[in-house]
């Protein structure tokens, strides 16, 4: 199996002078670190800008020395480098890299003990919308070759269910004619079938295996679902004779269905898109794929109730998509954020006429066999969209040449750009609908029932919605089955758009993300993780006793709304969950009681002070006025069934101690 490359010289170039190099392991991100001469890694005048979070690019240069057995060529896979990058081996340019989401390799030639590998990197200019990081942020792979190998990414798993049995037809593309075993292991880890096979034409090596005693692939809140983790099933395969390492994908054994009648089912039952939007990044270790850190994104956002996400706006890690997997998370996997027409003047709509169906083709080889995912998004809200049906049928195409068996979609808006030729949405989004099979609507989900009775046979997803209309855009969910699900934007909060979430701000406090604002700050899950109210509401429509309480911040400490500005459609109200308001004792405060339960009732420091009953008319909200006093607040929750539950607010105490418990 490949081995990870680990470790690196690195050498930063900061104002056009080298930095002292160093070394460092990769996962890396030299954007998250401190600016040369600064103790920040922010500045007011970095070219990022605020959708970059005020974060610096720059250059960077990476090199490492690899032994190798000289009986063997082997393959380098760079996962992904951000951005625009040359590599060179033993000093001869191998290959460059110009979108910094989707992998690519070099092939070292047999015959060589040791390999130098030099990458250098440009992040330069206007390049993202969001903060992107700079350089080998993602892991690097070394495999051993044979004379004949295995192409990258060429191995396939492909499960197919007719008359209630279960097949998979392994695929596996090499670089000329061979013979390739391929073994495909049980989820137990028991071996259930070796087959050899040869190559055909288009040198593809081809079997097919009966699955007998199926175990489904499910979404966790699937009925069908299984405690703990999804059954996976290895493929793993070999060219025979060669001496090479095996290659493997797990694949999981699950059916879609789309109807514009009974919406999508995953193997046969209806299920709900619970979805929410995550970027790339992980907060404070910046764009570092670690695979703990993706782990741990994926299990906070299932703790808080999300069955799916869109990984806006480029392919994700491999180490996310797995963790997906695992979890029984469904996934739309999404390549552009745009086309030919810019957003930023830097960025990759440059290289996308002669490049843009080689890198979706890129996310969709090495993407096929996960079973979370679900869907491929081929753009958001582009800004040819609606001029450009002709690109959106190229990508299409590209996409379904590699995968024929999964639905494509697009996140499509009403413009918020020059569009000269825009109406209305009746009128004039035709042409960005035409070649989709499945619409992505962003803040549009009262389009979703005038749409329907123009085009009853469209399906469609609200593929963006803003936090504080989750109750409406969820009802159009429930009660539209042609409308699959909803995608908060956005599940979890990330650094750069910076201040898109900010709805109140105090007189002279710095507005629509100015410096030093560098979180979007609009997150259900914040930087770190932790929930924050809206994150409850949210679960709330989903599931069954959910209780949560939220204190609206005191009139005299509350900040006035941004009226005028477009930032508080991505906020939400001014309240925080905790018990510590000194100087307001006696003083009346708002209590939020978020909750699925059908009453709700509030005891202050044991005493019983108010009971209502919850029902749709009020959201799943309840407010009480409570006389605020240091203690406990204790807020009280009773199902349709009479079951009880609490939770506890309390009033701090003097600080202690710190404790610091490590994941």
């Amino acid at each position: 199996m490949p081995s990870r490359i680990t470790h690196w010289t690195f050498t930063r170039i900061h104002e056009g002078k080298e930095m002292p190099a160093r070394q460092i392991q990769v996962p890396h991100d030299w954007s998250i670190e401190d600016i040369p001469g600064t103790h920040s890694p922010f500045s007011p005048t970095a070219g990022s800008g605020a959708p970059g979070g005020y974060t610096e690019g720059g250059e960077g240069i990476y090199s490492t020395l690899l032994t190798l057995d000289p009986g063997f060529r082997h393959r380098v896979t760079f996962q992904s480098v951000f951005g625009e990058c040359e590599v060179f081996l033993d000093g001869d340019k191998a290959v460059e890299h110009f979108y910094g989401y989707t992998p690519f390799s070099l092939v070292i030639p047999s015959g060589r003990d040791k390999a130098e590998i030099v990458v250098k990197v440009a992040n330069l200019g206007e390049v993202g919308r969001w903060y992107t990081g700079s350089g080998l942020y993602r892991p690097i792979e070394l495999e051993r070759l044979g004379e004949v190998g295995l192409t990258r990414d060429g191995l396939i798993a492909r499960p197919f269910l007719a008359d209630s049995k279960w097949t998979v037809t392994a695929y596996a593309e090499a670089e000329a004619e061979c013979e390739v075993q391929f073994d495909i292991y049980a989820p137990s880890g028991v071996l259930i079938s070796s087959v050899i096979a040869s190559t055909k034409d288009g040198l593809q090596a081809e079997a097919v295996v009966a699955i007998t005693d199926p175990e489904l692939w499910n979404n966790w809140d699937s009925p069908l679902s299984r405690d703990g983790e999804q059954p996976l099933y290895l493929l793993q395969a070999q060219v025979v004779g060669s001496g090479c390492e095996a290659i493997s994908v797990k694949f999981g054994l699950r059916e879609i269905s789309l109807s514009p009648t009974e919406g999508l089912k995953v193997n046969g039952i209806k299920t709900l898109l619970k979805g929410g939007c995550v970027h790339h990044d992980n907060g404070i270790l910046g764009a570092c794929a670690y695979d703990s850190a993706e782990e741990r994104k994926i299990r906070l956002l299932k703790e808080a109730g999300f069955n799916a996400i869109r990984t806006s706006h480029n392919p994700p890690s491999t180490a996310l998509l797995d963790a997906c997997d695992k979890e029984g998370i469904l996934v739309i996997d999404e390549v552009h954020d745009e086309w030919e027409l810019p957003k930023r003047k830097d960025s990759y709509h440059r290289h996308f006429p002669r490049l843009a169906a080689e890198d979706a083709q890129a996310m969709v080889r090495r993407d096929r066999s996960h079973p979370s995912v679900w869907c491929w998004s081929i753009g958001n809200e582009i800004l040819d969209s609606f001029t450009r049906p002709d690109i959106c049928l190229l990508l299409k195409q590209a996409v379904l040449e590699c995968d024929p068996t999964r639905p494509v979609t697009a996140g499509l808006c009403r413009p918020w750009w020059p569009a000269p030729d825009w109406v209305d949405w009746a009128s004039s989004s035709e042409p960005g609908c035409r070649h989709l099979d499945i619409v992505g609507m962003n803040y549009m989900w009262q389009e979703v029932r005038p749409d329907h009775d123009r085009h009853p046979d469209r399906l469609m997803m609200q593929t963006e919605t803003f936090p504080i209309e989750a109750w409406d855009s969820w009802k159009s969910v429930e009660e539209c089955p042609w409308n699959l699900g909803d995608f908060v934007w956005t599940a979890q909060d990330y650094i750069g758009e910076s201040g898109i979430g900010q709805a109140y701000a105090a007189e002279g406090e710095p507005v629509q993300g100015a410096f030093p604002c560098h979180l979007a700050v609009c997150g259900d899950l914040d930087l770190i993780g932790d929930r924050r109210p809206q994150s409850f509401h949210r679960e709330s429509l989903w599931r069954q006793a959910v209780l949560a309480a939220a204190v609206h911040v005191p009139e005299r400490l509350a900040k006035p709304r941004l009226e005028g500005h477009w930032h508080p459609n991505w906020g939400w109200h001014q309240v925080e969950s905790q018990w510590n308001w000194p100087g307001h004792e006696g003083e009346s405060l708002t209590v939020s009681i978020i909750t699925s339960c059908r009453k709700a009732a509030i005891k202050l420091n044991g005493r019983f002070l108010f009971e209502k009953q919850v029902h749709p008319g009020t959201g799943n909200y309840v407010q009480f006025e409570v006389p605020y006093e240091p203690g406990c607040l204790e807020v009280c929750g009773w199902d349709e069934h009479g079951r009880e539950q609490k939770i506890r607010l309390c009033t701090s105490g003097p600080a202690s101690q710190i404790l610091l418990t490590p994941e």
